[in-house]
């Protein structure tokens, strides 16, 4: 597979992680919750996704706004 051929798939991949992740996100609050419990319990991860959604919880709409 030649370089042009391999970032359309990395883009592709990432459009429909996006697509994922937006009808995740519609489902609710519980729904993402269940998902990261069992995200960290399985991958060990559940101490650094509690740190990361602390941080990241706490961005106000002008930071995200100011950053992108």
């Amino acid at each position: 597979m030649n370089a042009a051929a391999i970032d359309a798939t990395d883009v592709l991949a990432d459009l429909r992680f996006a697509r994922d992740v937006e009808a995740l996100h519609k489902l609710g609050a519980r729904v993402l919750f269940q998902y990261l419990v069992e995200l960290g319990q399985e991958r060990l991860l559940r101490t650094d996704l509690e740190i990361r959604t602390r941080r990241w919880a706490r961005l106000t709409s002008e930071a995200i706004k100011i950053t992108g």
